[in-house]
């Protein structure tokens, strides 16, 4: 079996995302109303009908069939249909952020934007400054999602390795750790070793040392911080 490695960048930044005070918003998103499924029976997520607008209220983008969008100081992230991740900034510019986008983006408290973008069948979460700048906080994962970035600028995410389990991740410090799952493998039973991820980002909350979550099993977990399970 191929091992991919792991790899963190380090340098650029001493947290995932950072903890100053927010940056704006550069361009407004006006959402309508949730458009209907394709087909009733499928699992396709939920499609939305976007406008984004510059702060002088010309319109930038109609997006008839949006995915998911965040909003950031660099500009407004939309993925569409296609999970193409599309940065739409105020003066209309237009930058393709991740031709496939493994989960919706989320913003960041000083404004940057986290996403994940799939590439050769890898996912690395990255981290879009202000300033426009791209800086990856980790990659060479099997599948990452459930992007949860925290006051504190550090990220809470659900991630797999080549071969391995999806568990919850942290980055923070200039570091990604894996803190569930770790050590197991698809298609070996984990046993009491295994800890359902968490079934949305609201569920997630960090108190003191450990970090709690209600997961897919409908049951809290909680584990220890900088503690691998």
């Amino acid at each position: 079996m191929r091992v991919h490695r792991i790899t963190i960048a380090t340098a650029l930044a001493a947290a995932a995302c950072a903890s100053e005070p927010s940056s704006p918003p550069t361009v407004q998103v006006e959402p309508a109303s949730r458009l209907p499924e394709l087909a009733a029976a499928n699992d396709a997520p939920p499609r939305v009908a976007l406008t984004l607008r510059a702060a002088d209220g010309s319109r930038l983008l109609h997006e008839p069939r949006a995915l998911a969008h965040a909003s950031s100081a660099a500009g407004a992230a939309v993925l569409d249909a296609q999970r193409r991740l599309v940065l739409v900034a105020a003066d209309g510019t237009r930058r393709v952020l991740a031709e496939e986008a493994g989960a919706p983006p989320a913003r960041c408290a000083r404004g940057e934007l986290i996403y994940v973008a799939t590439e050769d069948s890898l996912a690395a979460v990255r981290v879009l400054d202000p300033s426009g700048a791209e800086r990856v906080i980790a990659s060479g994962l099997a599948s990452a999602g459930l992007l949860a970035p925290q006051p504190d600028g550090s990220v809470l995410f659900v991630a797999a390795k080549n071969g391995g389990v999806a568990g919850l991740w942290r980055s923070a410090g200039g570091t990604a750790q894996c803190l569930t799952n770790c050590d197991l493998a698809t298609g070996v039973p984990g046993g009491d070793r295994y800890v359902p991820p968490p079934g949305d980002v609201e569920g997630l909350a960090i108190s003191g040392e450990r970090v709690a979550w209600q997961g897919f099993d409908g049951k809290r977990h909680s584990v220890t911080l900088g503690r691998t399970r």
